[in-house]
């Protein structure tokens, strides 16, 4: 019986240190070159929940995307941030990523690149510089991100404000298979 409740108490300790480690930064979530679209790139289940998503682009004209879901009435969330070090806080604005976000009723908002605020992150030991930040009231729906480069260059862009554990779904890329045909 001891053995039980020093395993259950283990378990739970481990367990709430786990959670708290999200509780100190934004949930990370790596776009990757699969990623091209919006459509296929991953999708943030609660887009109240806080996400750090990193794009990384070898070349301009590149693309990559995500979704979020949110319900009527929440608030969308969208900062837009850069490593405070080189290459990306050397890279003028016109050579930075641009962002679109297409709300469910395919309103498309661009996201304008208005400041040039320092952000020391504890958890990842990093300082970054905020370039823009947009909230609205969200309509029920997903929302669409879609990131194009023009430059090499790297961001990262964060969701949300819940600083709580969320889900992401990873969209299945599978090939087309053509139907077998049925034994007669």
């Amino acid at each position: 019986m001891r053995y039980k409740v020093l395993s259950l108490i283990t378990i739970t300790a481990t367990v709430l240190t786990f959670q708290n480690q999200f509780a100190a930064a934004h949930q990370p979530v790596a776009l990757l070159p699969i990623h091209k679209t919006a459509d296929q790139g991953p999708i943030l289940v609660d887009g109240t929940v806080s996400f750090a998503l990193r794009a990384n682009f070898t070349k301009a004209n590149q693309q990559q995307g995500f979704r979020a879901s949110l319900k009527a009435g929440e608030l969308l969330n969208f900062e837009y941030l850069i490593i405070d070090k080189a290459p990306e806080n050397k890279l003028p604005l016109s050579k930075l990523p641009t962002v679109r976000i297409t709300a469910p009723d395919g309103k498309k908002i661009t996201i304008k690149l208005t400041e040039r605020t320092k952000f020391y992150e504890p958890y990842g030991r990093t300082n970054y510089l905020y370039l823009a930040r947009f909230s609205a009231t969200a309509i029920e729906g997903i929302y669409s991100f879609a990131i194009r480069s023009k430059a090499k260059s790297g961001i990262t862009v964060s969701t949300g404000s819940k600083e709580i554990f969320g889900e992401v779904y990873q969209p299945a890329i599978c090939p087309t298979v053509a139907p077998s045909n049925p034994i007669s």
